[in-house]
């Protein structure tokens, strides 16, 4: 009974600290001082917020990109074992090996790499974008910060 106890004391601590707001201050317009003191080539805090989203994503793709690539190194591995194989090829299934023509397995893998291969490529393309217009970006803050240091 205790356990229960201190488990809804858990649960009830976070929400007993969230401050609500009125709805008066929810929708209050923001001041116009701020909007005319903010030119265009100025960064908001909007423009490093989607700066460190675009490094986050292509970290992102960056580690698909390798899981990808190791998966498509250890196919061509197994392509390679089975072609040069004299031995009766074996396909695991679940938590069994299942004798398989060797035909069979290679036509699954070759399958596998082609699927693999999309997805790199996909990846590398996503990745090609996604750094481009993290670089613009990077250019206008970097830009703004030795503007505003020279003043």
């Amino acid at each position: 009974m205790s356990k229960q106890n201190t488990s809804r004391r858990k649960f009830d601590a976070p929400t007993a600290a969230i401050k609500f707001s009125t709805s008066h201050e929810l929708f209050q317009p923001k001041s116009k001082q701020n909007k005319d003191t903010m030119t265009p080539s100025q960064p908001s805090e909007q423009d490093i917020a989607q700066l460190q989203l675009l490094e986050q994503n292509l970290q992102s793709y960056a580690m698909q990109r390798q899981n990808f690539q190791m998966q498509l190194g250890e196919i061509e591995n197994a392509l390679t074992e089975l072609k040069n194989s004299k031995e009766k090829p074996y396909k695991i299934i679940g938590n069994i090996m299942v004798s398989t023509p060797k035909e069979a397995l290679v036509k699954d893998l070759e399958s596998k790499k082609e699927i693999l291969d999309l997805r790199i490529k996909t990846l590398e393309k996503q990745e090609s974008k996604l750094r481009e217009t993290a670089e613009e970006l990077q250019q206008k803050l970097l830009a703004h910060i030795q503007e505003k240091g020279g003043k």
